[in-house]
């Protein structure tokens, strides 16, 4: 599943993958090998499915099995690779074009020893009908390292999922199959230089600060009274890595460390032991204790008994803690502090930047994972999805420099090279090479805290309660929301008028779009008579003044059918985008099949208790 900020254009074309016209699906990792020609970057063997897209009248591609094929990827395309993500043309495109896509909130208690058993396909008995792999694959596809979770679906997008859940008013008991590479790729990295690191011993005692941290003039610690830790990165390492970074350097007793020691570790006894293929199978573990509630999209796959177990194709959220209170972090080389003396020497003197046609135009040229890139490149910045960690919510983590410049900086003359015109994530050189260097990462996303106008409509809400005890009272999520217990909603990202891959702020509450908007959404049953109503987060001016600290001040929403009918939550999402895109909510003119009415909130009397009463005469203007 691409994010709505996808820029998919900025990646170029994957020539292994042209062999077909056909749509083409990567269905399974199989495992890792030595890349000759990238020592620095493994491969990873991917094994795809074409499929014959469907005639008119018809919904599903047609699988073409018997013409499955694999090809090997380097590790540096980890970010963008999970399973069932499509290609076509050799260019990445969106999977929920063509692919009914669930996505699921699952609880999950790493810490239960029955919650989580290791196993590989051949241990899940699939029903001929669901069997993905042909029999020409089978066997390497076998050795995969897979993990088998038992938990609790607390809702989905399938609404018949979410109608037992209300029926038993309790999650849905499930089992969940993830492969270790998609926990890899979630957990341990966010940057194509980590995926390489951790796939070739970076983490190792010998090679942690060679390669991850520089420790020359400052040891990385975590004060145990503030919460606040400090590490100094390798260059290389890019910003997004450092909430990773600090979960493995910092996770009480190595646990996140062992996790991504183990990556490496089994993937070079599998390549010793294995006496053909040269194969490994990585397997890690999750970085973390505890209760955690994961947002995962896949789809279900039927075993041979009848039950069905879903299949995650990759993890969008996770509400896991991280071990910090707060991060401060820098690279080695990174400019700050004080400045350099006058007379002193320029940083990496002599050196150019060179930039070409692979800079100027995406459309040309390929991906590489056979051919390192020209050291002096200008980069290939690229990022395709985004990442929710709710466990960061509230936690500042920040690129601070103590130390001072001892070089000062000087602008490196640009040389334009005709011939470069691919990409590659691999380790720079300075021989002839037709790639740039190429780096693909994931925004990574947090939820903006419960602030205190959310939390006053909460508290409103149990108040309401016992007021009125025969009302029955439950807020409910509008088609996505943090996975912190809160049962809140997010603003969906829209796309601005003009430059549809930037998202309109009005879905943040932060200048930087990284900290998403909530909504809370409340069904009021009374006698079988259903109303909804809508609260919006506020966002805070910036400086806030005190006599007007708000943006914007939206009144309660109620919205109801005209026969008072249950409404699903996911029907609202059309109003919601109207919302985001006119930045207010719709008028009555543009609510369509709803029945609209509001009140707003009281200027002078912010008590909870005259919000109730607001709220208690907006329902029953309705319901009586």
């Amino acid at each position: 599943m691409l994010g709505n900020s996808m820029k998919n254009d900025a990646l170029k074309p994957f020539t292994v993958l042209k062999k077909t016209d056909n749509l083409v699906r990567l269905d399974w990792f199989t495992g890792t090998k030595y890349n000759i020609a990238e020592t620095d970057n493994p491969l990873v063997e991917c094994i795809f499915t074409p499929f014959d897209l469907p005639p008119p009248g018809s919904t599903k591609p047609k699988p073409l099995r018997h013409r499955q094929f694999n090809v090997c990827f380097s590790v540096g395309y980890l970010p963008i690779l999970s399973l069932g993500v499509c290609f076509r043309g050799g260019k990445l495109v969106r999977s929920a074009d063509f692919f009914p896509i669930e996505t699921i909130v699952f609880d999950l208690d790493v810490s239960e020893p029955t919650a989580i058993t290791e196993c590989t396909l051949a241990d899940i008995p699939l029903d001929l009908s669901a069997r993905f792999i042909s029999k020409r694959y089978q066997s390497a596809a076998n050795r995969a390292g897979l993990k088998k979770l038992s938990g609790m679906i607390r809702r989905s997008t399938n609404e018949n999922i979410n109608k037992k859940i209300r029926a038993t008013k309790s999650p849905l008991p499930a089992v969940v199959l993830i492969h270790e590479l998609e926990i890899v790729r979630f957990y341990l990295t966010n940057s194509s230089h980590s995926c390489k690191n951790i796939f070739t011993g970076a983490f190792s005692a010998a090679n942690l600060e060679k390669r991850v941290v520089n420790e020359l003039h400052e040891k990385r610690y975590l004060d145990p009274v503030t919460g606040k830790g400090r590490f100094v990165y390798r260059h290389g390492y890019k910003e997004k890595d450092a909430s990773s970074l600090g979960r493995i350097l910092f996770e009480p007793n190595d646990l996140a460390l062992q996790a991504a020691q183990r990556v490496y570790n089994k993937a070079t006894a599998d390549r010793i032991n294995d006496e053909q293929d040269w194969m490994g199978y990585p397997r890690t573990f999750f970085p973390f204790h505890g209760k955690t509630k994961l947002k995962l999209s896949g789809r279900w796959v039927k075993t041979i008994s009848g039950e069905f177990i879903f299949l995650a194709h990759r993890i969008h959220s996770c509400s896991a803690a991280f071990p910090y209170k707060e991060l401060s972090y820098c690279d080695e080389i990174t400019p700050g502090g004080a400045p350099a003396p006058k007379d002193a020497e320029p940083a990496f003197s002599g050196q150019t930047t060179e930039t070409g046609p692979a800079n100027d135009d995406k459309t040309i040229g390929e991906s590489k994972s056979d051919q390192r890139p020209r050291a002096p490149s200008n980069p290939l910045r690229i990022e395709l999805h985004e990442r929710e960690y709710a466990g960061l919510r509230g936690i500042r983590i920040y690129k601070e420099k103590l130390r001072d410049c001892t070089h000062k900086y000087k602008k490196k003359p640009h040389v334009y090279r005709e011939t470069m015109i691919d990409g590659s994530t691999g380790e720079g050189t300075s021989g002839d090479s037709s790639a740039a260097r190429q780096s693909i990462t994931e925004k990574i996303i947090t939820p903006s805290p419960v602030t205190i106008d959310l939390r006053t409509f909460m508290q409103m809400l149990e108040l309401l309660k016992t007021l009125r005890p025969s009302w029955n009272i439950d807020r409910i999520v509008v088609d996505d929301g943090p996975n912190d217990g809160e049962s809140t909603s997010y603003f969906p990202e829209i796309g601005c008028p003009k430059l549809k891959h930037i998202s309109r702020q009005f879905s943040f509450t932060d200048e930087d779009k990284l900290v998403r908007r909530r909504f809370l959404c409340v069904e009021v049953c009374v006698d079988g008579r259903y109303v909804y109503l809508f609260e919006a987060q506020r966002r805070l001016r910036n400086p806030a003044p005190p006599d007007d600290p708000f943006k914007e001040d939206m009144a309660v929403l109620l919205l109801r059918s005209q026969t008072f009918e249950e409404i699903l939550g996911d029907d609202f999402l059309p109003m919601i985008v109207q919302t985001v895109e006119n930045k207010h909510w719709p008028n009555a003119d543009e609510i369509g099949e709803f029945v609209r009415d509001y009140t707003n909130h009281s200027k002078d009397d912010k008590s909870i208790d005259s919000l109730c009463e607001r709220v208690m005469q907006l329902v029953e203007r309705h319901v009586l």
